[in-house]
């Protein structure tokens, strides 16, 4: 990101955050989340992802807009507080972490449905999960549309009577290792993050930079970790 600097904005899909710790998959479940506090999911995200790409955007570009789109894994924060609403307030991420006072727009995705439009793109967290989980986004939500909740890289396009473009409908990976709960068995998981860029009028072009044994190429150059 500081190599290709200014960028205009930064966009998190969702999942940001875990939140094993209050999800109601483990209620109950003592071992599963034995150690784990959610202070401790604020403080990485804070230290490894927020603070560091703000620096990087805002000082190449001071009015950067920055999102933070809800996943299903920020949710788990609000149903938990359904069983503890004497908690309201003290939690959430958007309050722990004062996006609000940092100027990163919270945008609440998984709990309402908001969405994030950019021109002719819509930005979502993603909600289906089955095999054609592409064609469904772009049936259900009649638009292009760029999502995550499947952690692969997958896509189908969508013809429209009438439309002077095909509505595309991307997942666009993740960012994260395979979780011990899938217990060693086979996934389509895949690494990536997506560049987009606009047009006047709203029409884009993107590119997904797919991430394997820790390397990706973008612009000619190979980048590791």
């Amino acid at each position: 990101m500081k190599e290709n600097a200014p960028w205009d904005g930064l966009i998190w899909i969702g999942d940001v955050l875990n939140m094993d710790c209050v999800s109601s998959h483990n209620t109950g479940k003592l071992r599963n989340v034995e150690g784990q506090r959610l202070i401790e999911d604020y403080r990485i995200a804070d230290e490894v992802i927020l603070k560091p790409a703000e620096k990087i955007i805002r000082d190449a570009n001071p009015d950067a807009r920055i999102c933070w789109i809800q996943g299903n894994h920020e949710a788990r924060c609000e149903k938990w507080l359904e069983f503890n609403p004497s908690a309201t307030g003290l939690i959430e991420p958007q309050i722990v972490l004062k996006l609000k006072e940092r100027r990163i727009e919270w945008i609440p995705y998984w709990q309402d449905g908001t969405l994030l439009k950019i021109g002719k793109a819509t930005f979502i967290h993603g909600r289906y999960t089955n095999q054609h989980h592409p064609l469904k986004h772009a049936i259900r939500y009649g638009s292009s549309v760029f999502y995550g909740h499947c952690h692969d890289v997958a896509s189908c396009g969508l013809e429209q009577y009438g439309q002077d473009s095909t509505i595309v409908a991307q997942s666009l990976g993740c960012l994260c290792q395979p979780m011990p709960y899938m217990n060693g068995s086979p996934d389509k998981w895949q690494q990536a993050f997506a560049v987009f860029e606009f047009m006047p009028g709203g029409d884009f072009g993107y590119s997904v930079i797919r991430i394997t044994n820790h390397r990706f190429v973008f612009g000619g150059k190979i980048y590791e970790a």
